[in-house]
C-alpha cells in the first residue's frame, strides 16, 4: 500500500507523507519518477517556514532544476500540505 499522497502529483512529481515520521517536524517527502536502476529517488523538505531542503545523498541524483521546482511547488502550495500534514498526523480535524 503507498503511503498518503500530501497533494496530486504535479509535473510527475509526489508528495508523500510517511507514519513513522509522526514524532518529526513537519515535512514532506518528494518522490521523482524512475531513476538508475530504476528506483525512484525520494528527498525531504522541512516545511518551516520557510521551506528548506534536507541534505542528503538522493539530492546528487538529481539536477538543480529538479531540487528547485519541487521546492517551488511545495512553497506555492504550502497551506494545503501543511494541513495536510495536521489532518494526517491527528492535530487537525478534517
Amino acid at each position: 500500500m503507498a503511503p498518503p499522497t500530501a497533494i496530486e502529483p504535479v509535473e510527475g512529481l509526489e508528495f508523500r507523507f510517511y507514519a513513522i515520521d509522526r514524532n518529526e517536524r513537519p515535512h514532506v517527502h518528494v518522490v521523482f519518477g524512475e531513476g538508475r536502476r530504476g528506483k525512484k529517488t525520494k528527498i525531504k523538505y522541512w516545511l518551516g517556514p520557510p521551506v528548506r531542503l534536507v541534505e542528503s545523498k538522493a539530492v546528487a541524483r538529481l539536477n538543480a532544476q529538479e531540487v528547485r521546482r519541487a521546492r517551488e511547488i511545495i512553497e506555492e502550495r504550502w497551506d494545503e500540505i501543511h494541513n495536510k500534514w495536521q489532518e494526517f498526523f491527528g492535530l487537525r480535524a478534517p
